[in-house]
């Protein structure tokens, strides 16, 4: 396990993990202009470190979590510094960003309770919903307002992601780290 940790792609994993502690710090600050250039460069490395393991024949189970661990604590840390830093993002639209936490809640609540873990899903829906998920906050913090396309696009994406995850879950017997989307699933069912 421990030679799992030293793969260049589990690096760009755990400078994410390091660095979200840090961006907490500016972000208490009250520092939105460098939280934007911290979320580029932990959007960077959460870009470059799959890219890597699959080019370097380094993908791990280990690096698997470590990613999604990073994934969620950053996504969580983001709602949090939105709210903290750009308040009228959540006063504006109360109801749908409940209903966007609850279902994401519930999707990894359902991976923990079936299978005693959460699971991760490296789902196209996530991949997307995170990259126009980081672009949105990066703008609200960089430009000092939000827009108003980039959310919807954003929550939308985040709410699609979510429900796929829950659907996947509550349908599958085990957690298959493959699976890409239900239509990824739907088509290699029917394959075979």
């Amino acid at each position: 396990m421990s030679e799992d940790l030293k793969t260049v792609p589990n690096y760009l994993t755990t400078a994410r993990l390091i660095m979200a502690p840090l961006l907490w710090m500016v972000a208490l600050l009250r520092m939105p202009i460098w939280l934007g250039v911290g979320l580029i460069i932990t959007g960077l490395t959460d870009i470059f470190d799959g890219y890597v393991a699959r080019k370097l024949n380094q993908s791990t189970s280990l690096g698997s979590a470590l990613d999604s661990l990073a994934d969620n604590i950053l996504i969580i840390s983001m709602v949090i510094w939105l709210f903290l830093l750009r308040p009228e993002v959540l006063t504006g639209h109360p109801i749908l960003l409940l209903a966007a936490i609850s279902i994401a809640l519930t999707s990894l609540l359902v991976g923990l309770l079936k299978f005693r873990q959460v699971a991760n899903l490296h789902l196209y829906s996530a991949k997307v919903f995170g990259v126009v998920g980081h672009v949105f906050v990066i703008h609200a913090f960089l430009w000092g307002a939000y827009s108003k396309i980039l959310f919807y696009s954003a929550i939308s994406l985040w709410l699609l992601s979510s429900i796929e995850a829950f659907v996947l879950q509550l349908a599958r017997p085990q957690i298959d780290k493959r699976m890409k989307s239900i239509i990824h699933v739907y088509f290699a069912r029917h394959k075979a």
